[in-house]
């Protein structure tokens, strides 16, 4: 896996990203350019554990009795 950060390009093994990428790293795709990110979930195709970590990533409290529909609402979908 080839990482990134500003003008420093290194290769590393897969199971090393997650210490560079605490350190500002990106992943390079095989051509040297940026990888695309994860591609999103439309938030109606996430689960109900799914749609509450998000929520709770954003800071959203008062969630964890919420249903998906209610969840849905709270987050915008």
């Amino acid at each position: 896996m080839i990482v990134k950060k500003d003008n420093v390009e290194l290769i590393i093994k897969d199971d090393d990203f997650p210490r560079y990428e605490e350190k500002g790293f990106r992943a390079l795709g095989n051509d040297g350019k940026e990888a695309d990110p994860e591609p999103t979930k439309n938030l109606k195709d996430m689960t109900v554990a799914e749609l509450k970590k998000l929520a709770q990533e954003q800071g959203i409290d008062g969630i964890s009795g919420l249903n998906k529909t209610e969840l849905l609402k709270v987050l915008g979908g």
